[in-house]
């Protein structure tokens, strides 16, 4: 996974390597000014999420058995919302604080 800067691949930007390997497309969503949660599913099936606050905190599991990808919503400060569905087939909705 990389992330960009500066528009990224433009002039000026630059590119640099998250690490993981991602078994899905990544969702970003911020819950206060000057911070990103990233999530993605991890080739183990688990939830995997990495946040930048001023620098990246090193990826870290939320729970096992994910089947889909998943979707993030942040409603307040401190408050992200997880939907994904589980190996059973079934919505699963979490928050992450």
């Amino acid at each position: 996974m990389l992330s960009g800067t500066n528009g990224g691949m433009g002039p000026g930007g630059s590119w640099e390597s998250l690490g993981g390997t991602l078994e899905s497309v990544p969702v970003v969503v911020s819950d206060s000014p000057n911070k990103i949660d990233v999530y993605a599913l991890g080739t183990d099936s688990a939830m995997w999420y990495r946040s930048w606050e001023g620098g990246w905190t090193p990826w870290k599991s939320v729970q096992r058995s994910f089947q889909w990808p998943p979707a993030a919503v942040s409603w307040g400060p401190g408050r992200v919302d997880l939907f994904a569905r589980n190996i059973s087939d079934q919505a699963q909705p979490g928050s992450v604080a």
